[in-house]
């Protein structure tokens, strides 16, 4: 992921997400994010920061009808330091509400709520998020997003973001941008993603 700030840009290089099932309707995940905070202004170097969060996601309710599938997700922070330094809304420990609905066979919405707090400088986020994804075949989707955090001692983020998806196996890449459209803090972003499927084989045995 690639952002741009008012007064410096940082590379995200790379964000690394391990998840693993434990039953059939919960996982954990680990997050691990590597920033290269570069400052357009002379005086300040560019800053090198790690940030990692373990996150546990729960299947609460199974899409039925016009019910939407509902699971509840929950991530604390593992790097201290890092929170205490970066001040945003992905920082922190977090708790989201997650629905989706298959409109059609080719047509999923998602809409999400949920809120954001770094316990070590008092400051608390809240966000949605409401995203379209039409499937054009099997193997390659497109999505629409418009995302909110409403973030406490500063001004709204507004974000739309465009992305496109390819999907091979049990392999899947996508591509995606998107911009601050109310003036925030942040201008714009990039990011290209990649995810695969690890299928473990169990010993009918055991």
């Amino acid at each position: 992921e690639y952002f741009r700030r008012e007064k410096h840009t940082a590379l995200f290089l790379p964000t690394l997400m391990v998840r693993s099932a434990v039953t059939k309707g919960l996982e954990v995940r680990m997050v691990n994010r590597f920033l290269l905070i570069d400052s357009t202004q002379a005086s300040q170097e560019a800053d090198n920061n790690y940030y990692g969060a373990v996150e546990v996601k729960a299947v609460l309710m199974r899409e039925r009808g016009w019910r939407p599938a509902v699971s509840a997700l929950g991530g604390f922070s593992l790097t201290p330091e890092t929170t205490r330094k970066l001040k945003g809304q992905i920082w922190g420990n977090y708790g989201l509400l997650l629905l989706e609905n298959h409109l059609t066979d080719k047509v999923m919405l998602n809409y999400n709520v949920g809120v954001t707090w770094n316990r070590y400088e008092g400051i608390t986020s809240g966000m949605y998020s409401l995203a379209f994804e039409l499937d054009l075949s099997s193997k390659h989707a497109v999505f629409i997003e418009q995302s909110t955090f409403f973030k406490q001692g500063s001004k709204n983020d507004n974000w739309v973001n465009l992305g496109y998806t390819y999907l091979v196996g049990h392999n899947q890449m996508d591509l995606s941008g998107g911009f601050n459209f109310n003036g925030g803090p942040d201008d714009y972003l990039l990011a290209i993603g990649y995810s695969t499927r690890i299928p473990l084989k169990t010993n009918p045995g055991n």
